[in-house]
């Protein structure tokens, strides 16, 4: 074999050699890079569950988590709205459980608050008013606002939200009692 024909079978070899120590690095390089990649995801999904944690955590609003029918969770805004003293009080607990036996409408909590999540889970959301009842004992009514969602489990949970009617419900009453006396007062002249 001539010398030329060796150097260049050196050369193909060193050649092959540098390729392959190229693709070697370049495999390695996008190793990291999807190795950094999902670190910075991870962070970031972190990051979009400690924000929504800290909304559920710190909203004034009474907020709790239903699935399979009972709260599995619940911000201190609702423990305070319900004058417990501990959120473990009322987890596990259906909704109607924290409602008076009957709603103003006569129909039975257990029974509306049943087709309310389903309302709810069909049309996407549902917004009413519902009576519950504090620790206390004490009736008093909310505005609810129920959200499905999937969890990241892939189960269906109900995103709740209460917002507490009792001022503006003390409001209406003395307006409609205001227009009732000014009305009377009319007939009367």
């Amino acid at each position: 074999m001539s010398k030329s024909v060796t150097n260049q079978q050196e050369h193909i070899e060193i050649i092959n050699m540098q390729t392959l120590n190229s693709v070697e690095i370049n495999n390695k390089n996008q190793e990291v890079t999807k190795k950094v990649s999902g670190e910075e995801n991870n962070n970031r999904i972190n990051n979009k569950t400690n924000i929504y944690r800290d909304l559920f955590e710190n909203t004034t609003d009474a907020s709790l988590i239903i699935k399979d029918g009972k709260f599995i969770d619940c911000n201190q805004a609702t423990v305070n709205l319900l004058k417990y003293k501990e959120k473990s009080e009322l987890l596990q607990t259906h909704p109607s459980e924290l409602s008076p036996e009957k709603q103003s409408d006569g129909r039975y909590s257990d029974e509306k608050a049943e087709e309310m999540m389903r309302i709810a889970i069909e049309k996407g959301s549902h917004r009413f008013e519902w009576e519950h009842v504090r620790a206390n004992g004490e009736i008093f009514p909310v505005e609810v606002l129920l959200t499905p969602i999937k969890s990241e489990d892939g189960s269906q949970i109900i995103h709740t939200t209460w917002r507490d009617l009792t001022d503006q419900k003390k409001k209406e009453k003395l307006q409609r009692a205001l227009f009732n006396i000014s009305e009377e007062a009319s007939k009367a002249n």
